[in-house]
C-alpha cells in the first residue's frame, strides 16, 4: 500500500511544486517533506481554509499558493 508521504512526494513532483504537505485540522504536520520552519500564520490560514472546505462538504484536493 502506498504511504501518505509517497503520495505527497508524487503530487509534488508531478505538479512541479516546490513542496507539498498534509496538516491535521489542528495545524500539526503529518507528512515528512515540508519546510522545517513553517510560520504559524501560514498554518492558521491553511487550517481555516480546511475548516471552510469541510463545512461546505468539499472532500477533494485543494491547491493553495501563499
Amino acid at each position: 500500500m502506498t504511504s501518505l508521504d509517497e503520495i505527497i512526494d508524487r503530487v509534488t513532483a508531478e505538479s512541479g511544486a516546490d513542496f507539498s504537505f498534509v496538516l491535521t485540522r489542528l495545524g500539526r504536520l503529518v507528512t515528512k517533506h515540508a519546510p522545517d520552519a513553517m510560520p504559524d500564520a501560514g498554518r492558521a490560514q491553511l487550517v481555516a481554509l480546511a475548516d471552510e472546505l469541510a463545512a461546505a462538504g468539499h472532500l477533494g484536493v485543494v491547491h493553495r499558493s501563499m
